[in-house]
C-alpha cells in the first residue's frame, strides 16, 4: 500500500510523494492488535488491495497508533523491524503534513 496526502482518489497523482507500507507490517500490526488489546482500526481497516481516501478526521488516530507501536517495542526481535519502524515513522509524518494542509490521506492498494 502506498499513503499519499489528498482528499480525492480522482485528484491523486502517482509521482507525488508518498510512504509505502507493506502487506507482511499492515498483517502484523492487525494480529497483534487483537492480542494485546490496542485500538488500530484505521489501520486494520484498510483493504490492501483496494483504494481508500482516509478523512482527516481520521489522521490523529492513525498518528497514535503509530506511536503507540514505536514506543511498545513490538517490533523488538522481529528481522524486519528496522524496515518497518522507518515505514511506521514515515506514516506518522505523511499524516501530520496532511494534518497541518487540512488533508486526509489516499492509500492506493497493491
Amino acid at each position: 500500500m502506498n499513503f499519499y496526502i489528498g482528499g480525492l482518489i480522482s485528484d491523486l497523482d502517482v509521482r507525488d510523494n508518498n510512504v509505502e507500507f507493506n502487506d507482511e507490517l499492515l498483517d502484523f500490526i492487525c494480529k497483534k492488535s487483537k492480542e494485546l488489546s490496542f485500538r488500530a482500526d484505521e489501520i486494520c481497516g484498510l483493504n490492501p488491495y483496494a483504494d481508500t481516501e482516509i478523512p482527516r478526521t481520521d489522521l490523529p488516530q492513525i498518528v497514535n497508533t503509530c506511536h503507540y507501536l514505536l514506543n511498545s517495542a513490538i517490533f523488538e526481535n522481529h528481522p524486519n523491524s528496522g524496515e518497518w519502524c522507518g515505514m511506521v515513522c514515515d506514516l506518522i509524518e505523511i499524516a501530520e503534513r496532511a494534518m497541518i494542509e487540512g488533508s486526509g490521506l489516499i492509500c492506493i492498494g497493491d
